[in-house]
């Protein structure tokens, strides 16, 4: 990775945020550009996306999205 660079960060799972941002500031320390993320699953109910430290102009891409729903019988 080369300062200037785009890069795109793919994971498997959005949860909290802390791997995402971990590579984030990864990227940064080294001058390249993080122009999108993309994630198999994300966990809506953790917010995770909400908490990452990343400009809105970043496109942040999920193919499944699990909502926690909770029942009462």
């Amino acid at each position: 990775m080369s300062a200037g660079e785009n890069i795109l960060i793919v994971d498997d799972i959005l949860a909290t945020d802390g791997t995402v941002n971990a590579s984030v500031n990864l990227i940064k320390t080294l001058n390249a550009n993080v122009i999108s993320l993309a994630f198999i699953a994300e966990l809506l109910y953790l917010k995770g996306r909400q908490k990452i430290l990343i400009g809105d102009q970043v496109e942040i891409f999920s193919l499944v999205q699990y909502c926690l729903v909770y029942y009462k019988f």
